[in-house]
């Protein structure tokens, strides 16, 4: 094994900001944890950012392989596509459950430096979040990039990207962007992601489905 190895990655240290009770949701950062034990405010706890958990959900049925996303505010788990993408549903369940199995999404190497980032100079401010192309190269802003800075942007893995055109969109769909497209709830003509093919850039594939009226789909880059 690779002298600077240090653990598998399925359990993150964090200081609790209150007590926490063990199965609690928990976000260390960007990362999203279930506490492993009870852990009093100010103490350091153990959170685990993989397997299957019971989480509770909104009144509103799951099918097993569903996206799954965690409602911070009400602190429960919904269909999204809004909120924080969690996982997947590991099991169905009905609108009156009270819970849902839902198995947590691994955190993604997108976030540190593998071979699915690139740093790159702006050309003009992006958000964290953002989609943009890099030449023909569809990527997601891994931070804040200031206009002239240099920045990390991913180019794999699954991200909920705002700006769609008003049409609903079934997972698994092939996505692309058009410049020149109306999102739902954006700027006329700022750019949407659309299911046309015609005269737009390839990004990758919806990991959910989406309603015409949402604002964004969640995609899996270059699939």
């Amino acid at each position: 094994m690779a002298v600077n190895y240090i653990q598998p990655g399925e359990r993150i240290n964090f200081t609790a900001d209150r007590d926490y009770s063990s199965g609690e949701v928990v976000l260390v950062g960007d990362v999203v944890a279930v506490v492993v034990a009870d852990v009093a405010q100010d103490e350091i706890g153990v959170a685990a950012t993989a397997g299957v958990w019971a989480l509770p959900k909104a009144s509103e049925p799951f099918a097993a392989g569903q996206a799954v996303f965690w409602d911070q505010d009400n602190k429960r788990c919904t269909g999204g596509p809004t909120g924080r993408f969690i996982g997947w549903a590991w099991a169905s369940a009905t609108d009156a459950a009270a819970e849902v199995n839902v198995k947590l999404a691994s955190v993604p190497e997108a976030e540190g430096a593998g071979d699915d980032v690139l740093t790159i100079t702006a050309g003009a401010d992006i958000a964290k979040g953002q989609l943009i192309f890099v030449e023909d190269l569809p990527a997601v802003a891994l931070e804040d990039i200031p206009s002239g800075s240099q920045g990390r942007v991913a180019t794999e893995g699954v991200h909920l990207i705002t700006g769609k055109t008003a049409a609903a969109i079934a997972q698994g769909r092939r996505l692309y962007w058009d410049a020149d497209g109306n999102p739902v709830g954006g700027e006329a003509g700022s750019g949407a992601l659309t299911v046309t093919s015609t005269d737009n850039q390839y990004v990758g594939v919806a990991w959910a489905d989406a309603a015409a009226n949402d604002t964004a789909v969640l995609v899996k880059l270059n699939a």
